[in-house]
């Protein structure tokens, strides 16, 4: 809206509203900027109270660093373990391999020990007397007396 006031009246009413806009905006300035400062502060406090807790966040991801690390060394010491008793029972295998072979040599004896017994026995015949019952050594102590 353009006022058309003419002369000296007019440049007054204009000057004074333009003294008015200026003050209002000097004033709403002046409002921006105490409030900036407030939210300045209040960031100052917030990263004021961060920094202790970003402090204990560098803290905390240096022990994970470290815990899985250690989850690592254990996995491979686990690792090892497996490797070292697997050795061990190869071990022990080889070790008993000769008591393995003897046991199975021994029940193959003891078959053919059988298979010799069955035959003497069909050829021979039952036995015709039976054997004297054996003594018992209390026996023979108190018969010698």
């Amino acid at each position: 809206m353009v006022v058309a006031d003419v002369g000296s009246h007019g440049r007054l009413r204009r000057l004074t509203q333009a003294a008015i806009h200026a003050d209002s905006a000097i004033v709403h300035a002046e409002e921006v900027a105490i409030k900036s400062t407030q939210v300045l502060d209040d960031l100052g406090l917030i990263v004021e109270r961060l920094e202790p807790s970003v402090d204990r966040l560098d803290d905390l991801i240096d022990e994970c660093r470290r815990e899985i690390a250690g989850i690592g060394n254990a996995r491979r010491d686990i690792h090892s373990i497996v490797e070292q008793i697997g050795r061990i029972f190869d071990l022990i295998e080889w070790a008993l391999t000769p008591a393995y072979v003897a046991r199975d040599q021994i029940t193959r004896v003891g078959y053919v020990v059988a298979d010799v017994r069955r035959t003497l026995i069909a050829r021979v015949g039952p036995p015709q007397q039976p054997l004297p019952q054996p003594i018992d050594l209390a026996e023979v102590r108190r018969l010698a007396g």
